[in-house]
């Protein structure tokens, strides 16, 4: 939703993907009529849904919500977090081995599974699509 931008000061970015019917069907009743942004209080939904405008204040809000419990957390630098899972031969050091750790490192990656959703560019913004399952 274009209109939807929540994060304001936060260094962050977030997709909210609502593919489950009953959801998708209550956004689209919320939705403005150009479809730029969700409205808790419009006929259609108020109409249809007990509690509605709470819901589309919170679904509104969720995403924000779950960057700011995230960043409480305290930060820390951790270069090494991932290396166990990303290291492949000729890309510098080598994951350290724990007391009684045995470091197996990865041979091939995994396969690849099908993109749920596509991200294509377009004036303004990007266009998120679903993708072939």
């Amino acid at each position: 939703m274009p209109q939807e931008s929540k994060f304001g000061h936060r260094n962050a970015l977030g997709l909210l993907i609502a593919d489950a019917p009953a959801i998708s069907a209550f956004l689209g009743d919320a939705e403005n009529p150009a479809h730029t942004l969700w409205i808790g209080n419009a006929e259609k939904v108020q109409r249809n849904y007990k509690g509605a405008k709470d819901r589309v204040t919170a679904i509104k809000k969720c995403l924000v919500n779950l960057h700011d419990l995230l960043a409480q957390a305290v930060e820390e630098k951790a270069e090494e977090a991932l290396l166990y899972f990303f290291w492949t031969p000729g890309t510098g050091a080598r994951p350290r081995q724990g007391k009684g750790e045995k470091t197996l490192l990865p041979t091939t990656p995994p396969a690849t599974s099908p993109e749920l959703f596509q991200i294509s560019p377009i004036d303004g913004g990007s266009l998120f699509t679903r993708g072939k399952v």
